[in-house]
């Protein structure tokens, strides 16, 4: 049966926005991202996991990613000067997962999400996107932002996809109270909030889309000389 949404709006276009759009293209859906291309003078989360390395094999990316990241073994989690765990990522041979990770430059690494998205022909509105609240929990683009996309041909979506990470576009505008710190996740892997347009039947819902990082400790890579 095919799937009713065929057009899909994606506000923020990092490494989270940018793999849906691409991944929706690869499958036939038309994806638009909405983003001003304005980024934070430092982005942390360059220390990747082997379940990042999948993604990137899906994508068509790992190659060029190689020829920019350093390879990464395994990690070493520093809880204190006499308390640490190593983690060496070999112990995943015969799983299902890669046996390595990387350490990305960043935002070179967020570039070239963005690169496929745009060789994918996922269409891009460089904005900062504005939404409209419809009812208790619709939301929808505004008629500005909207107006952008002249190929959406004046229709809203079917479905709008919160990828703005800690900016929490949708949770502010539905009211949400924030996260506690506790709860708070890596820039890299933000919560993906999505909104179908407003109808009767139709409700706003939310999924998790989390790439890859390297958690709340002190985190410092091992050489590969040390295993």
């Amino acid at each position: 049966m095919r799937s009713s949404i065929q057009t899909v709006g994606i506000i923020g276009s990092g490494p989270s926005g940018a793999t849906l759009a691409s991944l929706l293209a690869m499958k036939g859906v038309d994806a638009t991202l909405f983003d001003d291309g304005r980024r934070p003078d430092l982005i942390v989360g360059e220390s990747l996991i082997p379940a990042i390395v999948p993604v990137l094999r899906k994508l068509g990316l790992e190659e060029r990613a190689a020829a920019i990241c350093q390879h990464k073994p395994g990690v070493t989690f520093t809880l204190d000067e006499s308390e640490k765990i190593e983690f060496c990522f070999q112990s995943l041979a015969g799983t299902i997962m890669p046996t390595y990770a990387y350490n990305a430059p960043r935002p070179a690494f967020d570039n070239l999400f963005d690169q496929r998205a745009d060789e994918l022909g996922v269409k891009r509105v460089k904005t900062r996107a504005k939404i409209e609240r419809v009812g208790v929990d619709g939301l929808r683009l505004a008629e500005e932002t909207l107006s952008q996309a002249p190929w959406l041909q004046g229709r809203q979506p079917d479905l709008i996809v919160d990828s703005t990470g800690r900016t929490r576009l949708f949770a502010h505008a539905l009211e949400f109270p924030p996260k506690s710190a506790r709860a708070r996740t890596c820039p890299i892997s933000p919560t993906t909030k999505a909104s179908r347009k407003t109808s009767r039947a139709d409700r706003s819902s939310s999924a998790g889309s989390r790439l890859a990082g390297a958690g709340a400790f002190r985190c410092r890579d091992v050489s590969p000389l040390a295993w």
